[in-house]
């Protein structure tokens, strides 16, 4: 199965789906280039340091905002 256009997803731990989707990718060269190139736009507009920092920032806003609260040990 193509995932939005970036990559191939199998079942965990199904070793005969990766050796399939490997054999797929290693068969079809318009898929490996296509889905390279979406790989590559998807990383370099989402996770690049500015927008990665800006995530943090925002998780941390959360985690301050809304603490764990973990049970004392018996």
């Amino acid at each position: 199965m193509v995932v939005e256009g970036r990559g191939l997803v199998v079942p965990p731990e199904n070793l005969d789906a990766v050796h399939a989707a490997v054999l797929r990718l290693v068969d079809d060269r318009d898929l490996r280039i296509t889905l390279g190139r979406a790989a590559r736009e998807y990383a370099v507009r989402n996770l690049g340091k500015q927008n990665v920092l800006e995530q943090f920032e925002r998780d941390l806003e959360v985690l301050v905002a809304h603490p764990l609260v973990v049970p004392a040990a018996e």
